[in-house]
């Protein structure tokens, strides 16, 4: 399988080469110049053609300058595809910075980054799930309709894009949308659980890297992948599924979704990941189905226990971290109620072709059926700038700099944000102020 090694996006003022081979992470920034000797050799020019080219529209410039720069810059390019220098010496003719990208695209409300739910439907039954266990009566859209939307929020700017699920790998068509969209110049990340994973799916991981393949894990036993999905060997799967991508030299990260059947085992799931030289993550906040169904007491841990996980290792630093990303949310409460960039940056599309602000803020929707990307995206960004309402009771909360919320809480019964969010934030309220009053003490929550 041949892949082409770049893939040229204009997002805003911004001209990138997004690596399409090679490096699933790596992009280049292009100036006004070599934007356009990139777009003309990409069109089959000559180099004695752009050369010839350049010195009829800058006469002032002589043409021993421009046949030297613009010599060089092709030799370098050429170095980017033989993988020859380090990237970020091989073009030099710009500067690149996501910061940057990312805030103008704040500033134009571009939809940069996106996530496309494939499927609800999955290969496990796990308890925490929010969208398995939902009754749905629509239909998954087809390929062509997949095709057809990547299409679209490319032309409106996205450049980071998820596919998650459900499972995303039960979609037979899985290797052609992912193919499609990294050659199409996305930065793409897959969400998995990676028992599906095999070796025609590798290949097409291995010629198109991912950005990032995360890989759920669910504990250190059969018996514990049984207990949370039903699979009665997922473990000894998932470890095949390490070696797999491993052969193939596919690199992956780890999460966990901590719960009460698998926390015991955190600290072994670390430890695979570290001996695996992976980065792994893991999250205790365990959210309502989609339907608004409770997951129930005997899957969430308790609000101790999720603080007492969250302060393990360095304490300290931690609650340094918490705090100060915790002001930046409580300030952004004061202006409007979407402090996150859901409908500015962002947003989300389900298997049924409905677009919304995120995964948890669902409504309002709107159907690519019978409306474009672009108009919809207008539509989200009205809502984004909608003000706090009155009766958003989090944002007078004196434990708000110690919660998880967002502006999907606003939706929420009682009954929920306060097993979802509130209870949790009280008991880092306390926990975390005793970190600070008591440095180098034994710093977990005593019930």
């Amino acid at each position: 399988m041949v892949a082409p090694l770049f893939q040229m996006r204009c997002i805003g003022d911004h001209s990138l080469l997004v690596f399409v081979a090679k490096y699933g992470d790596k992009m280049i920034y292009l100036n006004q110049t070599a934007s356009r000797i990139y777009q003309e050799t990409s069109e089959g020019a000559a180099p004695a053609e752009i050369i010839a080219g350049f010195t009829r529209d800058y006469p002032s410039v002589s043409h021993a300058i421009l046949e030297r720069d613009i010599t060089g810059f092709l030799q370098r390019l050429d170095q980017c595809v033989q993988g020859t220098p380090t990237l970020e010496g091989a073009i030099s003719d710009g500067h690149f910075s996501e910061t940057v990208l990312r805030r103008d695209a704040q500033q134009a409300w571009v939809p940069i980054e996106g996530s496309l739910e494939l499927t609800f439907r999955c290969n496990l039954r796990c308890q925490h799930c929010y969208c398995i266990w939902c009754q749905w009566q629509r239909s998954e859209r087809s390929t062509t309709e997949i095709l057809d939307t990547l299409d679209q929020i490319r032309e409106s700017g996205c450049l980071w894009l998820l596919l998650t699920g459900g499972e995303p790998l039960l979609r037979p068509d899985f290797n052609q949308i992912y193919s499609y969209a990294r050659q199409k110049g996305f930065l793409v990340s897959v969400f998995t659980n990676g028992l599906l994973l095999n070796e025609s799916i590798c290949e097409v991981l291995a010629t198109y890297p991912p950005m990032l393949l995360e890989l759920s894990v669910y504990g250190m036993s059969n018996g514990t992948y049984n207990k949370i999905t039903g699979h009665k060997s997922g473990f000894s799967r998932f470890q095949h599924v390490c070696d797999l991508l491993e052969r193939y030299d596919i690199n992956y990260a780890l999460k966990s979704m901590v719960q009460r059947d698998n926390w015991s085992e955190l600290p072994q799931m670390r430890q695979f990941a570290y001996d695996h030289g992976k980065k792994f993550r893991f999250d205790a906040d365990v959210h309502a189905r989609l339907d608004g169904q409770d997951v129930g007491p005997d899957v969430r841990l308790s609000p101790i226990d999720i603080v007492n996980i969250e302060l393990d290792g360095n304490p300290h630093e931690i609650v340094r971290v918490w705090s100060e990303s915790a002001k930046d949310r409580h300030r952004a409460y004061d202006q409007r109620l979407f402090c996150c960039q859901a409908g500015r940056t962002s947003f989300n599309i389900d298997p049924f072709g409905y677009v919304s602000m995120c995964g948890r803020v669902r409504n309002p929707e709107f159907s690519l059926t019978e409306n474009t990307f672009a108009a919809i995206w207008q539509a989200l960004n009205q809502m984004n700038a909608r003000p706090v309402p009155n009766d958003f009771s989090c944002r007078s909360c004196p434990s708000i700099e110690f919660c998880r919320t967002c502006p999907a809480a606003y939706w929420l019964p009682a009954s929920l944000r306060e097993v979802e969010f509130c209870a949790t934030a009280r008991q880092r309220a306390t926990a975390f102020t005793n970190v600070m009053i008591n440095k180098g003490e034994d710093c977990h929550v005593k019930i």
